[in-house]
């Protein structure tokens, strides 16, 4: 059996048994533990930081979307609940509150999420590739699992949208 590198398919689907073990989504509504290695040392330290970081501009982008679109906000902050998860989870702090966008129309919200959502899959693919931890692989690929998921509620938020009233 040839041990090279797994394939996308193998990844999301490795991603997706790891989301359905432990996902970030579901009933469970606690925080989870900390990733267990100090923030600052060890190998995967700068990459914890990465992710974080981008983690944490979704939290952003979620936050400041979510109000202006009373007929999404609550799916919109439950999805970004789930970035809080993840950030917390890797030790990061979470950002402090962003301001609101402005309210823009429901389609145009839900392309720009989608876009950054389908950006955090590939993100945390290579960087699931790239961490030396096999626990924070293992972490990773459920992070990409999780907005692999998030994308396709929101394209399904997408499909419900009222469209864009003719003359705007």
């Amino acid at each position: 059996m040839d041990a090279g590198p797994l394939t996308r398919r193998q990844l999301l689907a490795w991603a997706g048994l790891a989301a359905a073990s432990g996902g970030c989504t579901g009933g469970d509504t606690s925080t989870p533990a900390p990733f267990p290695e100090p923030s600052g040392a060890g190998p995967d330290a700068r990459l914890v930081a990465q992710v974080v970081r981008g983690e944490s501009r979704l939290v952003a982008a979620y936050h400041a979307f979510s109000a202006g679109t009373s007929r999404l906000e609550r799916q919109l902050e439950r999805l970004g609940g789930d970035h809080r998860k993840h950030v917390t989870a890797l030790g990061g702090q979470l950002p402090s509150a962003a301001a609101r966008a402005p309210t823009r129309p429901d389609r145009q919200v839900l392309r720009h999420l989608r876009g950054l959502e389908a950006r955090a899959v590939e993100s945390r693919r290579r960087q699931c590739l790239a961490a030396r931890s096999g626990d924070l692989a293992r972490v990773l690929a459920a992070m990409a699992a999780s907005s692999a998921q998030h994308l396709v509620v929101l394209r399904g938020l997408a499909a419900a949208a009222p469209p864009r009233a003719a003359g705007r």
